[in-house]
């Protein structure tokens, strides 16, 4: 990946193991965060993939490791499950989704696909059963 060619989209997925898609979904979030930063944005050209100058390498290193974060480690989908049901059996309130997706470190929809993947076993919205293993 430290290439001074383009790399293209399929090379990524695959050294990554995620699918194309993942990888365009990924690349709009990361222009998202290059935009909020004032760096320019990451630019895919057909056939060829995407190439970074050393200067927007250097940039991008240079900000990123003045960045602060709570959010080195992203939870698979399995632990956000454990973490959901562990916010509502401890809760000694009741647990809404807007409380959700700030303990998961997801969005709002994902809180919502992660339960529906995971707890939902049957058509009717009443919960049916909810595994917790891996």
């Amino acid at each position: 990946m430290y290439s001074y060619d383009y790399v293209s989209l399929k090379e990524i997925a695959e050294k990554m193991s995620v699918s194309r898609r993942s990888v365009y979904y990924d690349i709009c979030s990361i222009n998202d965060w290059l935009d909020a930063n004032k760096l320019p944005s990451l630019k895919i050209v057909r056939g060829r993939g995407i190439l970074i100058s050393e200067d927007e390498k250097n940039a991008i290193n240079e900000l990123s490791s003045a960045v602060k974060s709570n959010r080195d480690y992203v939870f698979l989908p399995s632990e956000r499950v454990k973490i959901i049901v562990c916010c509502i059996i401890s809760s000694r309130t009741p647990v809404y989704v807007e409380q959700l997706p700030d303990a998961c470190q997801v969005s709002r929809n994902t809180v919502f696909s992660d339960i529906r993947r995971h707890c939902f076993r049957s058509s009717s919205t009443r919960m049916t059963s909810c595994t917790l293993s891996d």
